[in-house]
C-alpha cells in the first residue's frame, strides 16, 4: 500500500500501482525527483503534534519522511533549520539527510504547502522500547551509551560549520535515542534544536521529566542537554520512571542510587553532577564530560551479572506444592498468569504477553486472563489485539464489566470517544462493586465534550458510591474540571486541592499504581493552574504550571494544556 501525504485526505491508503491518490489526487511519489513513496505512518496528525512522520521507500532504500503541517513562518524556519542540521552535521550517530531531501508538496486545489524532510531510516529500537523489555541497564551499558551520546553532542553543540554559535538539542529522552542492531546509538528528532541566546519567542520547551530547569525558564544552554542525558541514563539504570523517584528536599537532587545497585560510586557521582539543578555543577562542555568518563576506573566497566527474578522461583515452588491435587495444565496456567501479571507491572511487556498467551493455551476459560492480555497488548500499542482479547472475554461472560471498561479505555486512547462512552455505560451497568471507576471515566469524556453539568453530576454520583481514595481523587479532579468549565472558580479550586490531597493519602495507603498517580497529578495541577490564573493568583499559578509540566501524563488534554501554556510563554502572554 502507498500512503497519501495530504493530511486532509479522507482516504489516505492507496494500492501501490497508482501514481496519484484516488481520493484527493495528490501525487503518491514525492520528493525533488518524485523518488519517494510513503509506506506507512509512524506518527499522524493530532491536536498536539505539528508534524507527521512516515516510513518511505525510494532509491532502493528505506527512509523516514517528516512532514510539517501548515504552520506559521517561525515554525517553518525551525523546520528548515532541522533539515539544514541533518544535512551538515557529520556523525554516524546522527541520521543523514541530503540537500535534495528537503522538498515541498502542494496538494491539488489546496492553499497550503507541506514542507518535508527525508532522512536516513535508522534500524533498531528506541531506548524506551529497550528498557520496557529489559527492565534496567548494566553499568557497562550505561558507560557505553553515555560515552556514545556525549560524542554525538560534542558535534551538535559546536558544529564545524558554525564557530560563532552553540546549539542545544533540547529534547534528549529515551524515545529520541535509537539502539541499532550493532549496539551503536543514534540521536534523532532535531525539531527543537535551539541556538544559545536565541530570542525566547523562538525557543521550544522539551519533554516533562527530562527538561532542565533553565530550559523551562527559556534559556537553554549546552549543559541543559547534559541534564536531560543524565536523567535518561538514570531512568535506564533504574528501570523506574523518573516521576516515581523521590527528590532530596534540601538539595532538590534526584534520589535514585538504591534503585540501581549495579552502578558504582564513580559513575553514580558523575550522573548526579549531570542532573544537578545547579547549572555550574554540570560539566562545562562535551569534551570535559568525555574526559570525566575516561577517568572512570577500568575495573568497574565490566558487565555485571543481572540478578534473577525471585518471583519465578516462588511461582515454580507453588506449582510443585499444589500439583499433587490439581491438574498440571490448570496449575501451569495459573503460574503463567501470575508471571504475566508480574511482568506487566514491571513493564516487561513481551514477557507478559508470552506468559498470558501460554496461560490461555493451557486454560481457555479464564476471563481475567483475556482481560489482562488485552491490557498488555494495549500497553504495547497493539490495539487490535487488545480489542480482540476483550471481545473474547465478553464471549465467555457478556456481563464482564472489566471487558467493557477495558474496551472503553482502548477506544478512549484511540480518540473514538463516542465508542468509548458506550462501553463505559455498559461497564456501569454490569459493575456492582467498582461502579465509580466507569463513572469517573465517563465524567472525563463529558468534560472533554464540554458537557460540564453532566460531568459534575457523574463525578458527584461516583463520590457517593466509593470509599477508595484513588478513585475519589480522580472523581474530585473531574468535578473541579467541570466547575472550571462552568466558571465556578472557588468550588473548582477546592475540589482540585482536595483531589491532590486524596492522591497523597492514596499513595500512603498504596491503593493506586504509580503511573495513574502521576497522570492524576499532571491533570490536577494543569487544571489548578488555570483556576489560579483566573483568580489572579499569579505566584500559585506559576507553581502549579511547573508541576503540570514535570509530571508525566499521556492524556491528550494534558498535552493540549501544556502546549497552550508553552505557546503563551513564547508570546510573553503570562500574568505577572
Amino acid at each position: 500500500m502507498s500512503y497519501c501525504i495530504n493530511f486532509q485526505c479522507k482516504e489516505r491508503q492507496n494500492p501501490d500501482h497508482l501514481k496519484c491518490c484516488r481520493s484527493c489526487h495528490t501525487p503518491l511519489q514525492v520528493g525533488v525527483a518524485q523518488q519517494y513513496r510513503l509506506l506507512a505512518p509512524l506518527h499522524l496528525n493530532n491536536s498536539f503534534r505539528s508534524t507527521e512522520v512516515f516510513v518511505a521507500e525510494g532509491g532502493g532504500a528505506r527512509k523516514i519522511i517528516k512532514v510539517l503541517l501548515p504552520q506559521n513562518r517561525a515554525q517553518v524556519e525551525r523546520f528548515e533549520r532541522e533539515a539544514l542540521l541533518l544535512q551538515i552535521l557529520q556523525h554516524p550517530g546522527i541520521p543523514r539527510s541530503d540537500l535534495d531531501d528537503y522538498f515541498i508538496v502542494t496538494p491539488p486545489g489546496s492553499a497550503f504547502e507541506l514542507h518535508c524532510i527525508a532522512m536516513e531510516f535508522v534500524e533498531g529500537k528506541t531506548l524506551q522500547e529497550w528498557v520496557e523489555k529489559n527492565r534496567s541497564a548494566s553499568q557497562a551499558q550505561i558507560l557505553d551509551w553515555l560515552t556514545q551520546l556525549t560524542d554525538i553532542l560534542k558535534v551538535v553543540h559546536t558544529p564545524e560549520f558554525d564557530y560563532e554559535h552553540s546549539y542545544v538539542h533540547c529534547d534528549i529522552k529515551p524515545d529520541n535515542i535509537m539502539l541499532r542492531p550493532d549496539g551503536q546509538l543514534s540521536l534523532i528528532d532535531f525539531g527543537l534544536v535551539t541556538i544559545v541566546g536565541e530570542d525566547i519567542a523562538k525557543v521550544t520547551a522539551g519533554t516533562a521529566g527530562y527538561i532542565a530547569p533553565e530550559q523551562i525558564d527559556g534559556t537553554p544552554v549546552p549543559q541543559s542537554d547534559f541534564y536531560s542525558l543524565g536523567r535518561t541514563m538514570i531512568y535506564l539504570a533504574t528501570g523506574v520512571p523518573l516521576n516515581a523517584l523521590p527528590h532530596d528536599l534540601k538539595t532538590g537532587q534526584l534520589v535514585w542510587r538504591t534503585q540501581a545497585p549495579q552502578i558504582d560510586k564513580p559513575l553514580a557521582e558523575l550522573l548526579d553532577q549531570l542532573v544537578s539543578p545547579a547549572l555550574g555543577v554540570r560539566p562545562l562542555n562535551a569534551s570535559q564530560l568525555l574526559e570525566a568518563l575516561g577517568q572512570i576506573p577500568e575495573e568497574i566497566r565490566k558487565l555485571r551479572r543481572q540478578r534473577l527474578l525471585p518471583y519465578l522461583y516462588g511461582a515454580v515452588g507453588i506449582a510443585v506444592v499444589i500439583v499433587s491435587f490439581m491438574s498440571y495444565r490448570w496449575v501451569m496456567a495459573g503460574v503463567n498468569y501470575r508471571l504475566g501479571l508480574e511482568s506487566q507491572i514491571q513493564r516487561q511487556l513481551e514477557n507478559s504477553r508470552k506468559y498470558l498467551e501460554k496461560s490461555i493455551e493451557l486454560n481457555a476459560s479464564s476471563i481475567d486472563t483475556y482481560n489482562s492480555l488485552a491490557l498488555t497488548c494495549q500497553l504495547q500499542g497493539d490495539n487490535i489485539c487488545a480489542i480482540q482479547q476483550h471481545q473474547k472475554a465478553l464471549s465467555l461472560d457478556p456481563a464482564s464489566w472489566k471487558a467493557y471498561n477495558g474496551l472503553a479505555n482502548v477506544f478512549d486512547a484511540l480518540g473514538e470517544y463516542s465508542l468509548a462512552e458506550n462501553q463505559y455505560i455498559l461497564a456501569m451497568k454490569y459493575n456492582h462493586e467498582r461502579t465509580a471507576l466507569a463513572i469517573s471515566n465517563l465524567s472525563r469524556l463529558k468534560n472533554r465534550a464540554k458537557q460540564y453539568n453532566e460531568a459534575a453530576e457523574l463525578a458527584q454520583q461516583g463520590l457517593e458510591q466509593t470509599s477508595d481514595l484513588a478513585q475519589q481523587a480522580v472523581l474530585l479532579k473531574n468535578q473541579g474540571w467541570a466547575e472550571l468549565g462552568l466558571g465556578l472558580l472557588q468550588q473548582a479550586d477546592g475540589h482540585l486541592q482536595a483531589s491532590l490531597q486524596k492522591e497523597k493519602e492514596a499513595l500512603q495507603e498504596q491503593t493506586n499504581n504509580t503511573n495513574s498517580q502521576e497522570a492524576l497529578r499532571a491533570d490536577a495541577y494543569c487544571l489548578l493552574a488555570q483556576v489560579q490564573e483566573a483568580k489572579q493568583q499569579v505566584k500559585q499559578a506559576k507553581h502549579s504550571w511547573k508541576q503540570c509540566l514535570q509530571h508525566k501524563s499521556e492524556n491528550p488534554e494534558v498535552e493540549v494544556w501544556r502546549n497552550q501554556f508553552i505557546d503563551r510563554v513564547f508570546q510573553h502572554d503570562l500574568p505577572r
